[in-house]
């Protein structure tokens, strides 16, 4: 599989565009997307509707997890980001039954954040619909830490070189082609395989919502999953999807995560313009950081910078300033920095001055991607 991942990687075609896309991307395509305080809410909200249910109508394991999930300390229950970090570390002063239990909460967990990503309404604004004609367009390459499907539907309804798919089930699933290392289909009957050259690239740095695999066995191998938008998990797996830990150095072990971070670092030394959208890059990610760092150095040491960054955000971002200055790439802010009264410690725009009413998408959609689109 290595060899044929290795390969794969090699027949790439590098683009001058390249999208990286943060959780505040998914808020503006659609505001019912959670925050981690609000799937924090959602996932006690869900375990406390199975552990003091009046009915029998949830099955026994599924009770006592969620009967469990109660026992642990508030101040971890209500972070999404520590509790999943707590019940995947092996912590030396947990017993055989602890670990395994809290195992056990955690695929748990995994599944209920799968689903509330997926039960949303695929409903998109029509001036962003401009956005996915574009990146159609060019086939420009897509960096996503997002393991929702709001992209991907984005881009199948807008105006491209091929069709949308469909199935006998009629669930319209993602095309597996957006995707850029070769992945299995666990029900290839129920996909249709569609080749284009000029598909736009997505790199799901953090796995996806309808990639699946079995979590306790030990195998880097990760099918696409057509019947993820229908909610069907097949008995037996777990989405792939790198939650919020604290550390996530295991996940990135697997062969596929690995070689799609590699041609993210390419793609960004290739890139002549690095749109950054709704990604503040924080300083405990390390990962997405150093990635940063080196996608801004160009491939070829000799050849000199042409790089530009935009960062459309709800503020601005300083450590992708720190990023430009010391690699002497330009940047443009698309954000609401020229606002008096937005604070940035709540992340959220005033909504009270012109500024803040034109949000940083629509401006650059309106700024940006509409006159490239009238060339």
């Amino acid at each position: 599989m290595e060899q044929d991942l290795t390969k794969k990687y090699e027949e790439l075609d590098f683009n001058e565009d390249v999208f990286i896309f943060g959780a505040g991307f998914s808020k503006a395509l659609n505001p019912k997307y959670p925050t981690l305080k609000e799937l924090s809410e959602q996932i006690e909200k869900i375990y406390k509707m199975i552990a003091f249910a009046e009915h029998d109508g949830f099955d026994k394991p599924t009770s006592m997890v969620a009967k469990y999930y109660f026992t642990l300390p508030p101040k971890i229950r209500n972070n999404i980001e520590h509790l999943l970090t707590y019940l995947y570390a092996e912590f030396p002063w947990k017993t055989n039954t602890e670990r395994n239990i809290d195992k056990a909460l955690y695929y748990d967990i995994l599944y209920r954040i799968s689903y509330c990503f997926t039960y949303q309404t695929n409903e998109i604004k029509e001036e962003y619909l401009k956005l996915g004609e574009y990146i159609n367009r060019t086939g420009s390459t897509c960096i996503t830490f997002n393991y929702d499907l709001l992209l991907e539907n984005l881009l199948q309804k807008t105006p491209s070189d091929f069709v949308a798919l469909s199935s006998e089930r009629n669930v319209n699933p993602i095309n597996k082609q957006y995707y850029q290392i070769p992945m299995e289909t666990f029900d290839a009957k129920d996909y249709l395989k569609l080749e284009s050259n000029n598909f736009p690239k997505i790199l799901k740095l953090h796995g996806s919502i309808n990639w699946i695999y079995k979590a306790n066995c030990d195998t880097n191998r990760i099918l696409f999953n057509p019947s993820a938008s229908n909610y069907a998990l097949p008995s037996g797996y777990s989405p792939f999807i790198i939650p919020p830990v604290t550390d996530k150095t295991l996940f990135y072990k697997n062969s596929y995560i690995s070689q799609i971070w590699q041609i993210a670092k390419n793609s960004l030394q290739n890139a002549n313009n690095i749109y950054v959208i709704g990604y503040s890059f924080p300083e405990t990610d390390l990962s997405a950081n150093f990635l940063m760092n080196f996608g801004l150095q160009e491939e070829d040491l000799n050849k000199t910078l042409s790089k530009k960054i935009y960062n459309i955000n709800l503020k601005p971002n300083n450590q992708l300033s720190k990023f430009c200055k010391s690699t002497n790439v330009s940047i443009e802010e698309i954000s609401c920095k020229e606002c008096k009264i937005f604070k940035p410690n709540k992340n959220l725009p005033c909504m009270e001055c012109e500024n803040c009413k034109n949000m940083p998408m629509d401006k650059f959609i309106k700024n940006i991607i509409t006159p490239k689109l009238k060339k």
